[in-house]
């Protein structure tokens, strides 16, 4: 029978004990010196798991092994004065102006108070990976804008330019965003999108909506509107003497003509969206209602407009014929819409070139007349040119353009 290699067992053939293996280095070794090796499970608590040899494994407790017991926390002061974290921790940016024509690129901030005008050519603006995009962004034409993985975009941004807007992975998209003509935006992604967005540029077109007229009456009812509406209303009055200068609540006079005792007044205003079937109240002829005359016109935009910006207003009432009129609309701002505003003992010959897109007139009890006619641009806009005849007395010829913005 053939006997195992005692390895580093004592061995005595006259007097044989066991052998064993040691756990950690794999030796063989007499059983009684192998010994327990003590770990720490706990705070203080020891536990055996293994047996080693006592030559070179057995080794002492490991502390690090020992669960740390934490301390009970602070008694609470009164008044603490802590550090502003957040404001260490946060990449924190106030931008204003960045240079024309550098790229600029943001990528991986962590938060930024953004008030920027950025108009290079051609110069890209990149806020990949920012975790709050937070302020006013104005981007210039040909700048390519990417605002892909930011966290909360919550931004008034303005985009003008041919390049696709990109905001894909946005998580909150809590914002104003005007996108220019012909721009488009990709919005592939975005968490949450409680935004304002404007598309092809503000208010972009605008179509006649509404129309109201009066005759003998000293008020006209206001057509239906909404909020952002433009109404332009005409009043043609006239008495023994000549009527005072007024206009509806909150309208502004464009265009006032007057002479001996008739007054015709066009007079314009932004909506607030409550004007709707609530009577406009203007002049006042010193014989009562009879010769007072209204037209109430309203427009609107596919966005509402917050401006009107008035133009090359004319405005003539003569016993003769009046002079012609052009409105030097071609090269102004779109939309705009073109006004001729006709009045007299009757309204005679009168034109409008090029030809109107639309007309209104009322006639009162004095046989007297008027006509406002109207043209819309939202695109190439043109001059425009009207003209009246004498056609008897009080001959009147008013003539304006006004842009709508936003």
């Amino acid at each position: 029978m053939g006997v195992r290699y005692p390895g580093r067992a004592s061995i005595d053939p006259g007097a044989p004990e066991a052998v064993g293996v040691c756990d950690r280095c794999g030796f063989l070794y007499s059983l009684r010196d192998l010994r327990y090796q003590p770990i720490y499970a706990g705070p203080t608590t020891l536990v055996t798991t293994r047996r080693v040899c006592t030559i070179t494994c057995w080794d002492v407790p490991n502390e690090q092994l020992r669960t740390i017991r934490i301390p009970p926390d602070p008694m609470p002061v009164s008044d603490p004065r802590i550090e502003n974290f957040a404001v260490d921790e946060a990449n924190h940016l106030t931008l204003q102006k960045a240079p024309v024509g550098k790229l600029s690129m943001f990528l991986g901030a962590g938060s930024m108070s953004v008030e920027l005008e950025h108009r290079g050519a051609l110069a890209p603006l990149a806020f990949e990976g920012v975790g709050v995009v937070d302020g006013i962004l104005q981007r210039g034409v040909n700048i390519p804008a990417t605002f892909d993985g930011v966290g909360v975009m919550d931004a008034d941004l303005e985009l003008v330019s041919p390049f696709v807007a990109l905001f894909d992975g946005v998580g909150v998209m809590d914002a104003l965003l005007q996108l220019g003509l012909g721009m488009s935006a990709l919005l592939d992604g975005v968490g949450v999108m409680d935004a304002d967005l404007f598309l092809d540029g503000p208010v972009r077109t605008i179509t006649q909506v509404g129309s109201q007229t009066a005759n003998d009456s000293n008020t006209v009812t206001c057509p239906s509107v909404q909020a952002g509406d433009l109404i332009v209303c005409l009043q043609r009055a006239r008495g023994t003497t000549l009527p005072a200068s007024a206009q509806p609540s909150g309208f502004t006079i464009q265009a006032n003509a007057s002479l001996t005792d008739a007054r015709q007044i066009l007079s314009t205003k932004i909506a607030v969206g409550t004007e709707g079937g609530t009577s406009l109240s203007g002049m006042v002829a010193d014989v009562g209602t009879i010769g007072s005359m209204w037209i109430c016109v309203t427009f609107r935009g596919v966005y509402p407009a917050t401006t009107q910006t008035v133009q090359d207003v004319a405005s003539q009432m003569t016993d003769g014929a009046p002079t012609n009129q052009t409105a030097n609309a071609s090269g102004s701002a779109l939309p705009l819409v073109v006004f001729g505003a006709f009045g007299g003992g009757s309204i005679g010959t009168i034109s409008f070139t090029p030809a109107e897109d639309g007309s209104f007139g009322a006639t009162g009890t004095f046989a007297g007349a008027i006509e406002l006619r109207y043209k819309i641009y939202n695109s190439s806009p043109a001059d425009v040119t009207v003209t009246k005849n004498d056609s008897g007395t009080r001959n009147t010829l008013q003539s304006c353009y006004i842009e709508l913005s936003n």
